[in-house]
């Protein structure tokens, strides 16, 4: 499972880096493709934010990898494996092979549609991505899986 954080918003000026926004957690596991996100409560990035949902959305036996983040040390003494990429040094470490680079391609993938404006709701965002990419992974046609799904979960009378 790759774990990893990014911040959705708004860049100052429409260029640079994001200067308001909401950081949000999310996880791809590598053998199934599920993916996690979590909006961080409060915008807080700290230890035990990051514990609470990596609890919340990964099994106990599975192998975390993460970015080498001083905040994810801590997953080494619980009860994941936990292996570490140092992206200043490269992206793959040529020991271990470790990389996070599906979870990175997802948050380009997320960003890449994302209304950059502040009224824009990111739960709505990212149940639209997964659900299309659900959609896209069943080779179904969008809008009859949409209506079959509105007919499941309100059959009428």
């Amino acid at each position: 499972m790759e774990i990893d954080e990014s911040k959705f918003g708004k860049r100052k000026y429409n260029c640079g880096r994001v200067v308001e926004g909401q950081w949000v957690v999310g996880g791809i596991c590598r053998e199934t493709g599920e993916i996690f996100v979590a909006l961080c409560p409060d915008n807080k990035r700290d230890r035990e934010t990051l514990t609470t949902i990596t609890e919340n959305h990964v099994n106990d036996r599975s192998t975390i990898i993460t970015d080498s983040w001083k905040v994810y040390s801590h997953l080494e003494k619980g009860k994941w494996l936990h292996m570490t990429v140092n992206h200043s040094a490269n992206f793959v470490d040529p020991t271990t092979g470790a990389n996070t680079q599906n979870i990175e391609n997802k948050w380009w993938q997320m960003k890449r549609y994302h209304p950059s404006n502040h009224g824009s709701n990111l739960i709505l965002h990212f149940a639209q991505y997964l659900w299309r990419r659900m959609v896209d992974a069943a080779g179904s046609h969008s809008h009859l899986t949409f209506l079959r799904q509105i007919h499941e979960l309100y059959p009428g009378k």
